[in-house]
């Protein structure tokens, strides 16, 4: 998102009743959409905050990573927000909130949500062993060169990270048996990128190949270095089982970086499976229980088994760290930050 969709951003954010299309399938039941169901279900007043972004570059942007929420705190009067990330989102939010808190600005946020997102990467991953040196070479290359990844390149990589189920299983339904792919949400979102500068690419995956935001002191962001264990904030952290992308042992050992109380829910769904979850979806489980600890392991065996979606335990869990409710206003936005466009915005169907 560049300068000029903020103010959209800010307007979607704190008065409409749809969220960005980076973590939410694009179909047409609304109660797909978490944060729709968290708005239906107890967060109807639009001044009970949760902001929903994917930055787009890792440090260099972290500063207007910061005014977006100044931005939605300007235009709900709420002096504090419920900051939620997802996928590589998570990873950026948790810098973010690394620098926040060694520069004393951590007051305005209240919780973090990590959804399906890897901080920690020393348990097994796909993206550390991806991150060769020459893979890193070529990433230096491209980012020398200011270079874009398109998003149906992305795809493609990601696709042969699981092939049976994204490559040949669609060779077999839409090229040799000529039949359409069918249509649900899953294929929404997954049919549903963004493009990537080489040089976000860069950085988060060295961050990974080398675990630098585990280590305090790791990762520099603003010229600040960052220790995740001053973050002193609330977290809930989200996986997903058989995630190909960000297992569940990397996800799950976020618990273990932040300074607050952590509570943890494993899906037994993947990567995308994960986060369109909503009440009511056939054989849809999780688990959740026990005080999270070092060994994942231990936890996973220590905890239960909860039929249904995961969306009303969290939506209970951010309740308990909102503010009191007030009227909604009338109309979105303010004056300083007026409305752009009708939701969703013109940079949702960019492509």
């Amino acid at each position: 998102m560049d300068a000029r969709n903020i103010h959209e951003f800010a307007r979607r954010a704190v008065g409409t009743r749809r969220i960005k299309k980076d973590f939410t399938a694009i179909v047409n039941d609304p109660c797909h959409h978490l944060c729709e169901f968290c708005d239906r279900q107890i967060l109807a007043d639009p001044y009970i905050q949760q902001i929903t972004e994917w930055f787009p570059a890792l440090v260099i942007f972290h500063d207007e990573a910061r005014s977006r929420c100044q931005i939605v705190r300007d235009v709900s009067g709420s002096d504090e927000v419920n900051l939620l990330g997802a996928c590589a989102g998570g990873l950026t939010s948790a810098l973010m909130l690394g620098h926040m808190a060694a520069t004393g600005e951590e007051d305005g946020i209240t919780s973090a949500t990590f959804c399906i997102s890897m901080i920690d990467s020393r348990h097994p991953n796909a993206l550390t062993v991806m991150t060769t040196d020459r893979m890193q070479r070529t990433l230096a290359r491209d980012a020398r060169d200011r270079k874009v990844y398109d998003r149906k390149e992305l795809a493609r990589t990601f696709a042969w990270m699981r092939p049976n189920d994204l490559v040949f299983n669609y060779l077999a339904n839409n090229w040799l048996m000529g039949n359409d792919p069918p249509a649900f949400d899953i294929l929404a979102w997954n049919n549903d990128g963004t493009n990537l500068p080489a040089r976000f690419d860069r950085d988060m995956l060295d961050i990974y190949a080398h675990n630098r935001a585990a280590e305090p002191g790791g990762v520099e962001v603003l010229g600040t270095p960052v220790d995740l264990g001053q973050v002193d904030v609330d977290s809930f952290v989200i996986a997903g089982l058989t995630d190909h992308i960000t297992p569940w042992m990397p996800c799950y050992m976020t618990s273990q970086l932040l300074g607050g109380r952590s509570e943890v829910v494993i899906t037994s769904t993947g990567h995308i499976q994960t986060m369109v979850n909503p009440p009511g979806k056939p054989r849809a489980r999780y688990f959740a229980g026990p005080e999270p600890g070092p060994d994942p392991e231990a936890w996973m065996e220590a905890a239960t088994t909860v039929e249904g979606s995961w969306w009303p335990r969290y939506a209970d869990w951010l309740l308990e760290r909102s503010g009191e409710s007030r009227e909604a206003p009338s109309r979105p936005g303010n004056r300083r930050f007026k409305p752009i466009e009708p939701a969703p915005g013109q940079y949702v169907r960019e492509t």
